[in-house]
């Protein structure tokens, strides 16, 4: 699923972009940022193989694991 997201989402850059790996656009105050290439991230844990309590514990797991996977550039798969 990764692999076919990341090379079809190559289509919508232009050479120049994905050879510097961001663009380069103005934010809503008009300010010039680069932007990372659009990444894919996919957390979420096996909640048979482990208890992981109510409700609220396992948005609260999920919602770190998304944060750890946000920080790994380019598009991952995590699941715990």
């Amino acid at each position: 699923m990764l692999v076919t997201f990341d090379d079809m989402i190559r289509s919508y850059y232009n050479e120049v972009d994905l050879s510097m790996g961001h663009i380069t656009t103005k934010n809503r105050n008009g300010e010039l940022v680069e932007f990372p290439l659009i990444s894919l991230s996919v957390a979420g844990f096996d909640l048979a193989r482990e208890t992981h309590g109510n409700y609220f514990a396992i948005i609260d797991n999920c919602t770190l694991l998304k944060a750890r996977a946000k920080k790994i550039p380019g598009s991952v798969y995590l699941i715990e």
